[in-house]
Protein backbone atom coordinates (compact mmCIF):
# COMPACT_ATOMS: atom_id res chain seq x y z
CA UNK A 1 0.00 0.00 0.00
CA UNK A 2 1.05 3.39 -1.07
CA UNK A 3 1.98 6.13 1.72
CA UNK A 4 -0.84 8.93 1.48
CA UNK A 5 1.18 12.49 1.05
CA UNK A 6 -0.71 13.75 4.47
CA UNK A 7 -0.45 10.67 6.26
CA UNK A 8 2.50 8.62 5.66
CA UNK A 9 5.20 11.73 4.50
CA UNK A 10 3.69 14.29 6.57
CA UNK A 11 5.03 16.78 4.01
CA UNK A 12 5.62 19.87 5.37
CA UNK A 13 3.87 21.91 3.02
CA UNK A 14 1.28 19.10 2.00
CA UNK A 15 1.32 17.64 -1.25
CA UNK A 16 3.77 19.04 -4.18
CA UNK A 17 2.55 22.84 -5.32
CA UNK A 18 1.19 23.45 -2.28
CA UNK A 19 2.04 26.85 -0.57
CA UNK A 20 3.40 27.34 2.80
CA UNK A 21 1.45 29.90 4.74
CA UNK A 22 3.09 32.61 7.08
CA UNK A 23 6.49 32.66 8.85
CA UNK A 24 7.84 33.07 12.38
CA UNK A 25 10.59 35.51 11.58
CA UNK A 26 11.52 37.86 8.92
CA UNK A 27 14.59 36.66 7.51
CA UNK A 28 17.09 38.77 5.83
CA UNK A 29 17.78 38.03 2.24
CA UNK A 30 21.34 38.67 1.05
CA UNK A 31 23.03 37.91 -2.18
CA UNK A 32 25.32 34.78 -2.85
CA UNK A 33 27.95 33.87 -5.39
CA UNK A 34 27.36 33.18 -8.79
CA UNK A 35 26.84 29.56 -9.63
CA UNK A 36 25.82 28.46 -5.78
CA UNK A 37 27.36 26.08 -3.55
CA UNK A 38 29.78 23.37 -4.20
CA UNK A 39 32.70 21.31 -3.29
CA UNK A 40 35.41 23.23 -4.92
CA UNK A 41 38.38 22.72 -2.19
CA UNK A 42 39.69 26.13 -2.41
CA UNK A 43 36.20 27.53 -1.85
CA UNK A 44 35.56 29.28 -5.06
CA UNK A 45 33.20 27.30 -6.97
CA UNK A 46 33.54 28.00 -10.89
CA UNK A 47 30.36 29.68 -12.26
CA UNK A 48 32.03 33.45 -11.40
CA UNK A 49 30.71 36.03 -13.65
CA UNK A 50 33.13 37.98 -15.98
CA UNK A 51 32.50 41.11 -14.12
CA UNK A 52 34.90 39.85 -10.97
CA UNK A 53 32.10 39.94 -8.52
CA UNK A 54 32.57 37.93 -5.65
CA UNK A 55 32.50 34.04 -6.47
CA UNK A 56 32.31 32.47 -2.95
CA UNK A 57 34.37 31.98 0.11
CA UNK A 58 35.31 29.51 3.07
CA UNK A 59 33.52 26.73 4.13
CA UNK A 60 31.58 27.64 6.88
CA UNK A 61 29.48 30.61 4.96
CA UNK A 62 26.39 28.70 4.73
CA UNK A 63 26.36 28.15 8.44
CA UNK A 64 27.15 31.28 10.47
CA UNK A 65 26.46 32.95 13.85
CA UNK A 66 25.95 36.35 15.10
CA UNK A 67 29.04 38.02 16.92
CA UNK A 68 29.76 37.02 19.89
CA UNK A 69 27.49 33.47 19.64
CA UNK A 70 28.96 29.79 19.93
CA UNK A 71 28.75 26.46 18.22
CA UNK A 72 26.65 24.01 19.63
CA UNK A 73 29.71 21.51 18.11
CA UNK A 74 31.68 23.81 20.91
CA UNK A 75 29.68 22.92 24.02
CA UNK A 76 30.38 18.81 24.88
CA UNK A 77 28.35 18.06 26.93
CA UNK A 78 25.57 19.65 25.18
CA UNK A 79 22.33 17.71 24.16
CA UNK A 80 19.29 17.94 22.38
CA UNK A 81 17.89 14.71 22.34
CA UNK A 82 13.99 15.96 20.26
CA UNK A 83 16.66 17.90 18.07
CA UNK A 84 14.37 21.17 18.55
CA UNK A 85 17.21 23.72 20.19
CA UNK A 86 17.26 26.55 17.80
CA UNK A 87 20.65 27.85 16.37
CA UNK A 88 21.09 31.12 14.64
CA UNK A 89 22.27 30.39 10.97
CA UNK A 90 23.14 31.92 7.86
CA UNK A 91 21.89 28.81 4.87
CA UNK A 92 23.30 29.63 1.54
CA UNK A 93 22.26 27.68 -1.48
CA UNK A 94 21.25 27.15 -4.65
CA UNK A 95 17.97 25.57 -6.43
CA UNK A 96 19.29 23.93 -9.63
CA UNK A 97 16.70 22.06 -12.07
CA UNK A 98 18.71 23.61 -14.37
CA UNK A 99 18.63 27.16 -12.40
CA UNK A 100 15.54 28.36 -11.29
CA UNK A 101 14.91 32.16 -11.67
CA UNK A 102 15.09 35.29 -9.58
CA UNK A 103 11.93 35.93 -7.63
CA UNK A 104 11.50 31.95 -7.26
CA UNK A 105 10.46 31.67 -3.72
CA UNK A 106 12.11 29.52 -1.29
CA UNK A 107 11.20 28.29 2.16
CA UNK A 108 12.70 26.72 5.31
CA UNK A 109 10.32 24.83 8.01
CA UNK A 110 12.43 23.53 10.91
CA UNK A 111 11.87 19.34 11.89
CA UNK A 112 12.66 17.62 14.57
CA UNK A 113 14.83 14.71 14.88
CA UNK A 114 12.28 12.35 13.70
CA UNK A 115 11.82 14.71 10.26
CA UNK A 116 8.71 16.41 12.38
CA UNK A 117 7.79 19.99 11.22
CA UNK A 118 8.25 22.16 14.50
CA UNK A 119 6.25 24.71 13.47
CA UNK A 120 8.54 27.38 12.29
CA UNK A 121 8.56 28.31 8.52
CA UNK A 122 10.77 31.09 7.46
CA UNK A 123 10.74 31.93 3.60
CA UNK A 124 12.55 34.55 1.24
CA UNK A 125 13.42 34.20 -2.77
CA UNK A 126 16.06 33.58 -5.21
CA UNK A 127 18.21 36.56 -5.94
CA UNK A 128 19.52 35.79 -9.79
CA UNK A 129 19.07 33.59 -12.94
CA UNK A 130 21.60 31.47 -11.44
CA UNK A 131 19.11 30.13 -9.04
CA UNK A 132 21.11 31.31 -5.44
CA UNK A 133 19.42 32.28 -2.85
CA UNK A 134 20.25 33.26 1.44
CA UNK A 135 18.62 33.64 4.66
CA UNK A 136 19.51 33.88 8.41
CA UNK A 137 17.37 31.36 10.08
CA UNK A 138 16.64 30.32 13.89
CA UNK A 139 17.12 26.81 12.67
CA UNK A 140 16.75 23.28 14.36
CA UNK A 141 19.45 20.52 13.55
CA UNK A 142 17.16 19.17 10.57
CA UNK A 143 15.68 21.85 7.92
CA UNK A 144 13.98 21.10 5.51
CA UNK A 145 13.85 23.82 2.03
CA UNK A 146 11.22 23.87 -0.64
CA UNK A 147 11.86 25.95 -3.75
CA UNK A 148 9.29 27.20 -6.16
CA UNK A 149 9.61 28.66 -9.58
CA UNK A 150 10.29 28.83 -13.11
CA UNK A 151 13.42 27.30 -14.61
CA UNK A 152 15.96 26.69 -17.54
CA UNK A 153 15.14 23.54 -19.17
CA UNK A 154 18.18 21.48 -19.79
CA UNK A 155 16.60 19.73 -23.01
CA UNK A 156 14.61 22.21 -24.87
CA UNK A 157 17.15 25.29 -24.20
CA UNK A 158 14.99 27.45 -23.05
CA UNK A 159 12.82 29.00 -19.99
CA UNK A 160 9.96 26.80 -18.94
CA UNK A 161 6.76 28.16 -19.05
CA UNK A 162 5.23 27.25 -16.26
CA UNK A 163 7.09 26.16 -11.62
CA UNK A 164 7.81 23.21 -10.69
CA UNK A 165 8.47 22.87 -6.26
CA UNK A 166 11.95 20.69 -5.67
CA UNK A 167 12.70 19.73 -1.88
CA UNK A 168 15.73 18.87 -0.11
CA UNK A 169 16.47 18.18 4.19
CA UNK A 170 20.01 19.22 5.71
CA UNK A 171 21.41 18.63 8.99
CA UNK A 172 22.37 22.45 10.06
CA UNK A 173 24.64 21.21 12.69
CA UNK A 174 27.09 19.20 10.61
CA UNK A 175 30.67 21.52 9.92
CA UNK A 176 32.45 21.52 7.10
CA UNK A 177 29.29 21.81 4.80
CA UNK A 178 29.12 24.54 1.71
CA UNK A 179 25.12 24.70 2.18
CA UNK A 180 21.89 23.49 1.19
CA UNK A 181 21.87 23.16 -2.84
CA UNK A 182 18.30 22.32 -3.75
CA UNK A 183 17.67 20.18 -6.73
CA UNK A 184 16.59 16.72 -8.57
CA UNK A 185 18.97 14.42 -6.75
CA UNK A 186 17.28 15.59 -3.27
CA UNK A 187 13.84 15.68 -4.30
CA UNK A 188 13.88 12.07 -5.28
CA UNK A 189 15.28 11.49 -2.04
CA UNK A 190 13.29 13.68 0.00
CA UNK A 191 10.28 11.63 0.94
CA UNK A 192 12.71 8.39 1.63
CA UNK A 193 14.75 10.44 3.48
CA UNK A 194 12.12 11.49 5.84
CA UNK A 195 11.10 7.65 6.33
CA UNK A 196 13.92 6.57 7.12
CA UNK A 197 14.42 9.26 9.34
CA UNK A 198 11.14 8.53 11.34
CA UNK A 199 11.91 5.04 11.91
CA UNK A 200 15.09 5.59 14.20
CA UNK A 201 17.98 6.08 11.09
CA UNK A 202 20.35 8.90 11.99
CA UNK A 203 20.38 11.02 9.18
CA UNK A 204 23.67 10.74 7.75
CA UNK A 205 22.59 7.28 7.91
CA UNK A 206 19.12 7.77 6.12
CA UNK A 207 20.74 10.40 3.49
CA UNK A 208 23.66 7.69 2.22
CA UNK A 209 21.03 4.71 2.08
CA UNK A 210 18.51 6.78 0.05
CA UNK A 211 20.42 8.48 -2.40
CA UNK A 212 21.91 5.35 -3.22
CA UNK A 213 18.53 3.54 -3.44
CA UNK A 214 17.63 6.18 -5.92
CA UNK A 215 20.97 5.77 -8.14
CA UNK A 216 20.78 1.66 -8.26
CA UNK A 217 16.71 2.22 -8.66
CA UNK A 218 17.29 4.41 -11.82
CA UNK A 219 19.92 2.71 -13.75
CA UNK A 220 21.09 5.95 -15.42
CA UNK A 221 24.79 5.02 -14.53
CA UNK A 222 27.04 1.73 -13.83
CA UNK A 223 26.64 0.01 -11.48
CA UNK A 224 30.27 0.90 -9.46
CA UNK A 225 29.80 4.42 -10.74
CA UNK A 226 30.37 6.73 -7.29
CA UNK A 227 29.16 10.11 -7.35
CA UNK A 228 31.80 11.06 -4.38
CA UNK A 229 29.11 13.47 -2.67
CA UNK A 230 25.77 13.91 -0.91
CA UNK A 231 22.34 15.44 -3.11
CA UNK A 232 23.02 19.05 -1.41
CA UNK A 233 26.93 19.42 -2.62
CA UNK A 234 25.32 18.76 -6.17
CA UNK A 235 25.73 21.98 -8.21
CA UNK A 236 25.38 21.98 -12.30
CA UNK A 237 27.90 24.93 -11.86
CA UNK A 238 29.79 23.57 -9.90
CA UNK A 239 32.66 21.71 -12.43
CA UNK A 240 33.09 18.75 -14.07
CA UNK A 241 32.97 15.95 -11.36
CA UNK A 242 31.25 12.80 -10.97
CA UNK A 243 28.59 13.93 -8.93
CA UNK A 244 27.93 16.70 -10.76
CA UNK A 245 27.63 14.96 -13.97
CA UNK A 246 25.16 12.48 -11.93
CA UNK A 247 22.84 15.41 -11.25
CA UNK A 248 23.24 16.97 -14.62
CA UNK A 249 21.68 13.48 -15.59
CA UNK A 250 18.90 12.90 -13.48
CA UNK A 251 17.86 16.25 -14.15
CA UNK A 252 18.08 16.07 -18.03
CA UNK A 253 16.81 12.50 -18.39
CA UNK A 254 13.78 13.60 -16.21
CA UNK A 255 13.15 16.62 -18.56
CA UNK A 256 13.46 14.30 -21.80
CA UNK A 257 11.00 11.94 -20.21
CA UNK A 258 8.41 14.94 -19.25
CA UNK A 259 8.63 15.99 -22.89
CA UNK A 260 8.15 12.50 -24.05
CA UNK A 261 4.74 12.29 -22.01
CA UNK A 262 3.43 16.13 -22.54
CA UNK A 263 4.80 18.70 -24.91
CA UNK A 264 2.56 21.23 -24.15
CA UNK A 265 2.71 20.93 -20.57
CA UNK A 266 6.21 19.75 -20.06
CA UNK A 267 6.54 21.20 -16.77
CA UNK A 268 3.21 19.70 -15.21
CA UNK A 269 4.65 16.88 -16.59
CA UNK A 270 8.06 16.90 -15.11
CA UNK A 271 6.88 17.84 -11.71
CA UNK A 272 4.28 14.61 -11.94
CA UNK A 273 7.27 12.77 -12.79
CA UNK A 274 9.64 13.76 -9.92
CA UNK A 275 6.79 13.41 -7.32
CA UNK A 276 5.54 9.83 -8.55
CA UNK A 277 9.18 7.99 -8.61
CA UNK A 278 9.96 9.75 -5.01
CA UNK A 279 6.78 8.72 -3.49
CA UNK A 280 7.22 5.01 -4.81
CA UNK A 281 10.78 5.29 -3.73
CA UNK A 282 9.91 6.38 -0.13
CA UNK A 283 7.65 3.30 0.25
CA UNK A 284 10.43 0.23 0.01
CA UNK A 285 13.53 2.16 -1.44
CA UNK A 286 12.68 0.38 -4.97
CA UNK A 287 11.22 1.87 -7.99
CA UNK A 288 8.72 0.27 -9.84
CA UNK A 289 9.44 -1.50 -12.94
CA UNK A 290 6.43 0.24 -14.72
CA UNK A 291 7.80 3.88 -14.16
CA UNK A 292 11.22 3.49 -15.42
CA UNK A 293 9.95 2.67 -18.75
CA UNK A 294 9.82 6.03 -19.79
CA UNK A 295 13.30 6.56 -17.94
CA UNK A 296 14.97 4.39 -19.92
CA UNK A 297 13.43 5.57 -23.32
CA UNK A 298 14.92 8.85 -22.05
CA UNK A 299 18.33 7.50 -20.92
CA UNK A 300 19.37 5.74 -24.18
CA UNK A 301 17.91 8.77 -26.94
CA UNK A 302 18.69 11.97 -25.07
CA UNK A 303 21.49 13.86 -27.12
CA UNK A 304 24.25 14.85 -24.62
CA UNK A 305 26.04 17.00 -26.76
CA UNK A 306 23.15 19.06 -27.63
CA UNK A 307 22.06 19.60 -23.86
CA UNK A 308 25.44 20.45 -23.19
CA UNK A 309 25.38 23.12 -25.98
CA UNK A 310 22.41 24.86 -24.96
CA UNK A 311 23.52 25.05 -21.19
CA UNK A 312 26.90 26.70 -23.03
CA UNK A 313 24.95 28.97 -24.99
CA UNK A 314 22.32 29.46 -21.69
CA UNK A 315 25.68 30.43 -19.49
CA UNK A 316 26.80 32.32 -22.12
CA UNK A 317 23.93 34.82 -22.06
CA UNK A 318 23.69 35.42 -18.53
CA UNK A 319 27.10 36.26 -18.56
CA UNK A 320 29.03 33.15 -16.74
CA UNK A 321 31.93 31.55 -16.93
CA UNK A 322 31.43 28.09 -15.73
CA UNK A 323 32.78 24.19 -16.64
CA UNK A 324 29.64 22.28 -17.35
CA UNK A 325 29.79 18.97 -16.14
CA UNK A 326 30.10 16.30 -18.70
CA UNK A 327 26.60 13.98 -18.98
CA UNK A 328 29.08 11.09 -20.51
CA UNK A 329 31.21 11.09 -17.63
CA UNK A 330 28.20 9.24 -15.88
CA UNK A 331 25.77 8.37 -18.24
CA UNK A 332 25.46 4.89 -19.70
CA UNK A 333 23.17 5.32 -22.34
CA UNK A 334 22.78 1.20 -23.53
CA UNK A 335 22.48 0.12 -20.13
CA UNK A 336 25.32 -2.51 -20.62
CA UNK A 337 27.32 -1.33 -17.15
CA UNK A 338 29.95 1.21 -19.36
CA UNK A 339 29.79 4.92 -19.05
CA UNK A 340 29.33 7.07 -22.07
CA UNK A 341 33.29 7.72 -22.28
CA UNK A 342 34.35 4.03 -21.81
CA UNK A 343 31.82 3.00 -24.23
CA UNK A 344 32.75 1.95 -28.09
CA UNK A 345 29.55 1.26 -28.29
CA UNK A 346 27.22 3.49 -26.90
CA UNK A 347 23.57 3.16 -28.03
CA UNK A 348 24.12 -0.64 -28.38
CA UNK A 349 24.63 -2.88 -25.74
CA UNK A 350 28.28 -4.59 -26.01
CA UNK A 351 29.79 -5.58 -22.16
CA UNK A 352 32.86 -7.25 -24.09
CA UNK A 353 33.58 -4.30 -25.80
CA UNK A 354 35.00 -6.35 -28.48
CA UNK A 355 36.72 -4.63 -31.82
CA UNK A 356 38.38 -7.29 -33.76
CA UNK A 357 39.11 -4.93 -36.43
CA UNK A 358 40.74 -2.02 -34.84
CA UNK A 359 38.70 1.03 -35.97
CA UNK A 360 37.91 2.14 -32.43
CA UNK A 361 34.39 1.12 -32.65
CA UNK A 362 32.72 -1.60 -31.29
CA UNK A 363 31.76 -5.47 -33.45
CA UNK A 364 28.07 -4.55 -32.33
CA UNK A 365 28.39 -1.34 -34.18
CA UNK A 366 30.05 -2.50 -37.18
CA UNK A 367 27.33 -5.48 -37.86
CA UNK A 368 25.19 -2.11 -39.04
CA UNK A 369 28.53 -0.16 -40.31
CA UNK A 370 28.43 0.61 -43.11
CA UNK A 371 26.46 -1.73 -45.26
CA UNK A 372 23.16 -2.23 -43.45
CA UNK A 373 19.99 -0.16 -43.10
CA UNK A 374 16.71 -0.87 -41.06
CA UNK A 375 13.66 0.66 -42.64
CA UNK A 376 10.03 1.08 -41.73
CA UNK A 377 7.48 0.45 -44.50
CA UNK A 378 4.06 1.40 -44.36
CA UNK A 379 1.72 0.18 -47.08
CA UNK A 380 -0.33 2.79 -47.57
CA UNK A 381 2.17 5.67 -48.18
CA UNK A 382 3.70 5.54 -51.87
CA UNK A 383 6.49 7.05 -53.24
CA UNK A 384 4.73 8.90 -56.12
CA UNK A 385 1.32 10.76 -56.14
CA UNK A 386 -0.14 7.95 -58.65
CA UNK A 387 -0.15 4.79 -56.55
CA UNK A 388 2.09 2.22 -57.93
CA UNK A 389 2.83 -1.31 -56.41
CA UNK A 390 6.26 -1.35 -57.80
CA UNK A 391 7.19 1.42 -55.62
CA UNK A 392 7.63 1.52 -52.05
CA UNK A 393 7.71 4.04 -49.35
CA UNK A 394 10.67 2.97 -47.05
CA UNK A 395 12.08 5.01 -44.30
CA UNK A 396 15.53 4.08 -43.32
CA UNK A 397 18.06 4.36 -40.53
CA UNK A 398 21.85 3.30 -40.81
CA UNK A 399 25.05 3.95 -38.80
CA UNK A 400 27.64 5.90 -39.84
CA UNK A 401 30.32 7.28 -38.42
CA UNK A 402 30.55 11.48 -37.63
CA UNK A 403 33.63 13.65 -37.69
CA UNK A 404 34.19 12.49 -33.98
CA UNK A 405 34.54 8.82 -34.89
CA UNK A 406 31.72 7.99 -33.44
CA UNK A 407 28.55 6.55 -35.04
CA UNK A 408 25.13 8.35 -35.63
CA UNK A 409 21.82 7.71 -37.21
CA UNK A 410 21.61 8.63 -41.02
CA UNK A 411 17.80 8.73 -42.07
CA UNK A 412 16.84 8.53 -46.04
CA UNK A 413 13.79 7.45 -47.83
CA UNK A 414 13.62 5.39 -50.58
CA UNK A 415 11.38 4.23 -53.52
CA UNK A 416 13.26 1.31 -54.61
CA UNK A 417 11.52 -1.91 -54.25
CA UNK A 418 12.48 -5.52 -54.45
CA UNK A 419 10.17 -7.49 -57.40
CA UNK A 420 10.36 -10.70 -55.08
CA UNK A 421 8.15 -9.47 -52.44
CA UNK A 422 5.70 -9.31 -55.31
CA UNK A 423 5.54 -12.97 -55.00
CA UNK A 424 6.08 -13.32 -50.86
CA UNK A 425 2.51 -13.77 -49.45
CA UNK A 426 3.58 -12.56 -45.95
CA UNK A 427 4.53 -8.70 -47.07
CA UNK A 428 1.37 -6.67 -47.82
CA UNK A 429 1.74 -4.83 -51.07
CA UNK A 430 0.19 -1.25 -51.26
CA UNK A 431 -3.35 -0.62 -51.79
CA UNK A 432 -3.89 1.69 -54.59
CA UNK A 433 -7.58 2.09 -53.05
CA UNK A 434 -6.17 3.35 -49.66
CA UNK A 435 -3.27 5.69 -50.41
CA UNK A 436 -4.04 7.65 -47.64
CA UNK A 437 -1.06 7.62 -45.47
CA UNK A 438 -3.62 8.45 -42.20
CA UNK A 439 -5.85 5.26 -42.90
CA UNK A 440 -2.74 2.48 -43.46
CA UNK A 441 -4.79 -0.70 -45.32
CA UNK A 442 -2.04 -3.37 -43.98
CA UNK A 443 0.72 -3.73 -41.12
CA UNK A 444 3.51 -1.58 -40.95
CA UNK A 445 6.89 -3.90 -41.05
CA UNK A 446 10.58 -3.45 -40.37
CA UNK A 447 12.81 -4.57 -42.78
CA UNK A 448 16.42 -4.65 -43.15
CA UNK A 449 18.00 -3.11 -46.52
CA UNK A 450 21.69 -4.36 -47.12
CA UNK A 451 23.85 -1.57 -49.88
CA UNK A 452 26.09 -1.85 -52.18
CA UNK A 453 29.90 -0.99 -52.06
CA UNK A 454 28.10 2.08 -53.55
CA UNK A 455 25.74 2.64 -51.08
CA UNK A 456 22.72 1.29 -53.69
CA UNK A 457 20.08 -0.97 -52.56
CA UNK A 458 21.37 -4.16 -52.77
CA UNK A 459 18.88 -6.77 -50.68
CA UNK A 460 15.61 -6.17 -49.27
CA UNK A 461 14.59 -8.61 -46.45
CA UNK A 462 11.30 -8.40 -44.35
CA UNK A 463 11.68 -8.82 -40.83
CA UNK A 464 8.36 -8.56 -39.11
CA UNK A 465 5.34 -6.84 -39.04
CA UNK A 466 5.13 -3.61 -36.03
CA UNK A 467 2.31 -3.66 -34.17
CA UNK A 468 0.47 -0.19 -33.77
CA UNK A 469 1.60 0.64 -30.31
CA UNK A 470 5.33 0.29 -31.43
CA UNK A 471 4.73 2.25 -34.39
CA UNK A 472 3.85 4.50 -32.56
CA UNK A 473 6.87 4.54 -29.92
CA UNK A 474 9.03 5.78 -32.85
CA UNK A 475 9.64 9.56 -33.23
CA UNK A 476 7.38 11.36 -35.54
CA UNK A 477 6.85 14.76 -37.06
CA UNK A 478 4.08 16.32 -35.51
CA UNK A 479 2.42 16.85 -38.61
CA UNK A 480 3.03 13.57 -40.18
CA UNK A 481 2.40 10.85 -37.68
CA UNK A 482 2.87 7.87 -40.08
CA UNK A 483 6.17 9.45 -41.20
CA UNK A 484 9.69 9.30 -38.75
CA UNK A 485 12.00 11.68 -37.23
CA UNK A 486 15.33 11.09 -38.37
CA UNK A 487 17.34 11.82 -35.49
CA UNK A 488 20.63 9.72 -33.33
CA UNK A 489 18.06 7.37 -31.54
CA UNK A 490 15.83 5.96 -34.48
CA UNK A 491 18.70 3.37 -35.25
CA UNK A 492 18.78 1.97 -31.71
CA UNK A 493 15.20 2.09 -31.39
CA UNK A 494 14.65 0.06 -34.95
CA UNK A 495 17.43 -2.75 -33.90
CA UNK A 496 15.91 -2.85 -30.56
CA UNK A 497 12.24 -3.89 -32.15
CA UNK A 498 14.15 -6.06 -34.83
CA UNK A 499 16.05 -7.55 -31.76
CA UNK A 500 12.60 -8.68 -29.55
CA UNK A 501 11.26 -10.37 -32.12
CA UNK A 502 7.55 -10.68 -32.89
Amino acid sequence: MKWSCALALALISGCSGEQMDGTDEDPSSTEVPAGGIDDASDGSPEGAPEDGSATGSGEDDWLQLRPGERRFDAWPNFTDPDGTARQRVLLNGAVHKGPFLTGSSVRVANLDVRGRPTGARFATTVVDDLGNFSIEVDATTLVSVEATGRFYNEVTGAVAASPVTLRAIENTRQMGGRGVNVNTVTHLTYDRVRKLISEGASFDQARERAEGELQSGLGLTPANFSTGTVGTRMNLLGGDTNGNSYLFAVSSVFTYAAQVIDWEYQAEALQELLDGFALDLALDGRIDASRLASIDEARLFIDTGGVEASFADRLALLRVTARIPDLDRSLDHDGDGLVNTADNCRRLPNTNQIDADGDGIGDVCDDVLPRTMLCVYVPSIAASSTCDPNSLYLQCAGMRTGLDGLPYSRGVTTDWFFDEWQENPNFPIPDCAQPNPEAPDGATWLTRLTLDEWDNPATLQPIRALSELEFSSLPHPANAPKELVFDDGLLPRLARLAASGP
